[in-house]
């Protein structure tokens, strides 16, 4: 059993999730921050705000003043 081959695969693993949107699970492309802190694409949360009408945080529901 290699450790540390096992460690660089687990901090890989921590380091893309960091990268990733949370609506289409794929790296940010054209990334923003909500004021809560949470990323996503621009237009993933874009796409996702016109579908449900609401400008809310798709992880914590929090409302954001974005303009997207």
């Amino acid at each position: 059993l290699n450790l540390n081959h096992i460690q660089v695969e687990v901090g890989t693993a921590v380091l893309e999730s960091f990268l990733s949107c949370h609506i289409c699970s794929e790296t940010f492309r054209d990334p923003v921050t909500l004021k809560c802190n949470h990323n996503f694409c621009s237009s993933c949360l874009k796409t996702l705000w016109e579908q449900t009408q609401r400008k809310n945080c798709p992880i914590c529901k929090k409302k954001s003043s974005k303009k997207h």
